[in-house]
């Protein structure tokens, strides 16, 4: 909503960057693209204490999308997904949408959030596993 044309130019140049490290799967350009990305969104927004916060938080947050993105794209189609949805984001903001770029956060925020959740129940449930075959094994010695 508030983005002005240098903000927009400063999007298009790090969303650019960010889908040339997609397509050639350089996953540590990748996640250091993705928080960049990030960063020059909240830049655009104008919102001084959001911005405050993200710089103040920028190492964590960065570190935070590497560890992400490691787990996501474990499984080959979240790598486009999850660029689909940064395209849908890049695009709300460069319309002037500002319902959509929140929509779009939002999905982004809700996909990465359930599919981080999913990752973490199944090595609990793999985890369990092993202990159970442990335990079996343990048994059969006795």
């Amino acid at each position: 909503m508030r983005s002005t044309d240098a903000d927009k130019a400063k999007l298009t140049h790090s969303f650019k960057k960010l889908v040339e490290a997609n397509q050639n799967q350089d996953f540590t350009l990748e996640a250091k693209l993705d928080a960049e990305f990030h960063m020059v969104i909240a830049e655009a927004s104008h919102n001084v204490v959001l911005l405050h916060t993200l710089r103040s938080l920028h190492a964590v947050l960065a570190k935070s999308i590497s560890i992400n993105l490691k787990n996501l794209f474990e499984k080959k189609a979240t790598r486009n997904l999850v660029m689909e949805q940064h395209h849908n984001l890049y695009q709300a903001i460069i319309n002037g949408d500002a319902e959509g770029a929140r929509s779009a956060a939002h999905s982004h925020l809700v996909f990465v959030e359930d599919n981080l959740l999913r990752i973490c129940q199944e090595e609990t449930r793999i985890e369990r596993s092993l202990r159970r075959a442990e335990n079996r094994n343990r048994d059969n010695e006795s």
